[in-house]
């Protein structure tokens, strides 16, 4: 099992590497992407007030549903404590960039 002093090397490792992916830019990617081409097709409207500049800030907070991902790694890598570990520092570190790159964002750019 790992310990804290490995997150460095763990966190690098490819499966921190893709959960990090998943959760940052799949979750920019699903939920921006379609909202955008829902609003460009007309199947939705922007709500009044609001930008896309701010969905994309609102996008970015979507990556920080951990509670689930963490649920599924102890499954996806039952008997592999090693595994489990590199699986929970990806997700905990996507969910901690996620919160605060989209609090920033919301804060400071998408006023």
């Amino acid at each position: 099992m790992g310990d804290f002093s490995s997150i460095g090397t763990t966190i690098l490792q490819p499966i921190s590497l893709g959960i990090i992916a998943g959760l940052v830019l799949g979750k920019v990617i699903g939920i921006f992407g379609v909202a955008w081409l829902a609003i460009k097709l007309k199947i939705a409207t922007l709500p009044q007030g609001s930008t896309m500049s701010q969905i994309f800030g609102v996008a970015f907070l979507g990556g920080i549903g951990f509670t689930m991902s963490i649920f599924v790694a102890d499954l996806a890598f039952l008997g592999s404590p090693e595994l489990i570990f590199q699986a929970k520092v990806g997700i905990l570190a996507a969910s901690l960039f996620a919160g605060f790159f989209g609090y920033f964002w919301l804060k400071h750019i998408a006023r």
